[in-house]
């Protein structure tokens, strides 16, 4: 369930990225970034609403992560790309300073499961 739903968010905000980016001029992605984070949080929380067996929010979490950084990923490769023809390295680094917001996320989650307590009975 949560790799379908951020599946399809992914899906989403990467058609809308891509519209975004071939656009003439410096257009500003972080619109993009923060509907991306919303739609994750919302798959997860929906996620883990319709499916709550033991561990299963250990697996939506490291699912939502996995999405964040493949997004991000994805994102910062297309700004290196398109940039570094032009060679402005100004707006570069512009985009790559939205796309950063990412990766606070994917932290969280890590320390979020690296201090979880996975005890099963007494």
């Amino acid at each position: 369930m949560a790799v379908i739903l951020n599946i399809s968010a992914f899906t989403g905000c990467i058609i809308w990225f891509h519209k975004l980016i071939r656009q003439p001029g410096n257009k500003l992605i972080l619109p993009v970034i923060l509907v991306y984070l919303a739609a994750t949080i919302l798959s997860f929380a929906l996620s883990f609403a319709l499916q709550h067996d033991y561990l299963d929010g250990l697996l939506h979490m490291i699912v939502s992560a996995i999405a964040i950084l493949v997004f991000w990923l994805w994102t910062s490769i297309v700004i290196v790309v398109k940039y570094a023809k032009k060679g402005h390295a100004k707006f570069l680094l512009i985009g790559l300073a939205q796309t950063s917001a990412l990766l606070i996320v994917p932290v969280a989650i890590v320390f979020l499961i690296s201090n979880a307590s996975f005890k099963i009975g007494g």
